[in-house]
C-alpha cells in the first residue's frame, strides 16, 4: 500500500515538473484588416450635393461614356469644386477675365471650365480648361486623382441652357487643397488670360436673385445655376 502511494507521489511530482518546464504557447491574435478609407470618395458628400445642385440623380462617369457624350454635341464643360465645413457648403469660383473688359462678365463669378474644341474628348477638355485657368495645377491634380483613385466618385450631369448643352462635373475639395491654392497665388502673380483668381462662395450665393444676375455671376453662369436648380 505504502509502495503504491510512493509511486503515485513520484508520478505527480514528475508530471508537475514536466508541465512547468514547458514554455507557454504564444497566441497570435489575427489583426483585423484596416479598411481602405479614400478621402476622395465621401458618400455623404455625394448625397448632399444632389440636393444642393438639383434633385435628379447624377451619373457616374466611365470611360465608355466619352463617345456617347461627344455625340450629344456638348458645348462646354464645367467643374464644380465644393468645400464642406460641417453642414455648410462653399463653392470654388473663378473671377472671370473677360475680353475687352466686358462689364457684364469681367470679374464676375463663374465655375471653372470652358468650351470644348472640335472632336475633343470631354474629360480632356475639362483638364485643359482647368490648367488654363489654374497655373498651380492643384485643381488639375485633384481631378486626375479622383479619376484614378476613386472613379466611382466622378459624377456629372448634362444640362441645357439656350439650346446649349453643358457637362457639369462635381468634386469634393479638401481644405488642404484650397490652402495650397491660396498659398500658390500669394507667392505667384495670376497670369492666366482666363481668370483674375479664385474665391469660395457660400451656398446662399447660388440663389438666383436680381443681385445675383446684375452683380455676382456672369450671364451664362446665371443660366447654368438656374438649369442646375431645375434639374
Amino acid at each position: 500500500m505504502e509502495s503504491s502511494k510512493f509511486f503515485v507521489g513520484c508520478f505527480l511530482i514528475f508530471s508537475l515538473t514536466f508541465m512547468c518546464s514547458l514554455k507557454p504557447m504564444k497566441l497570435h491574435k489575427r489583426q483585423p484588416s484596416s479598411p481602405i478609407l479614400n478621402p476622395l470618395s465621401d458618400e455623404k458628400f455625394y448625397l448632399d450635393k444632389t440636393f444642393i445642385l438639383g434633385e435628379d440623380s447624377w451619373n457616374n462617369y466611365k470611360e465608355e461614356d466619352a463617345q456617347e457624350l461627344n455625340s450629344l454635341k456638348i458645348s462646354s464643360v464645367k467643374a464644380v469644386f465644393i468645400l464642406q465645413k460641417e453642414s455648410e457648403h462653399y463653392y470654388l469660383v473663378s473671377h472671370k477675365k473677360a475680353r475687352n473688359n466686358d462689364p457684364r462678365k469681367d470679374n464676375k463669378f463663374e465655375f471653372l471650365g470652358g468650351k470644348l474644341k472640335k472632336k475633343e474628348d470631354i474629360f480632356t477638355a475639362l483638364l485643359r480648361e482647368i490648367i488654363e485657368e489654374d497655373y498651380s495645377l492643384v485643381l488639375a491634380r485633384q481631378i486626375t486623382a479622383v479619376k484614378e483613385q476613386a472613379p466611382n466618385s466622378l459624377c456629372y450631369k448634362i444640362i441645357e441652357t439656350s439650346k446649349e448643352r453643358h457637362a457639369i462635373f462635381v468634386f469634393l475639395m479638401k481644405e488642404d487643397d484650397y490652402k495650397k491654392l491660396l498659398d500658390y497665388y500669394k507667392k505667384n502673380e495670376t497670369t492666366s488670360p482666363e481668370s483674375y483668381g479664385f474665391t469660395l462662395v457660400h451656398e446662399s450665393d447660388l440663389e438666383i436673385t436680381k443681385k445675383t444676375k446684375e452683380e455676382k455671376w456672369t450671364p451664362k453662369s446665371v443660366k447654368i445655376l438656374a438649369a442646375l436648380k431645375q434639374s
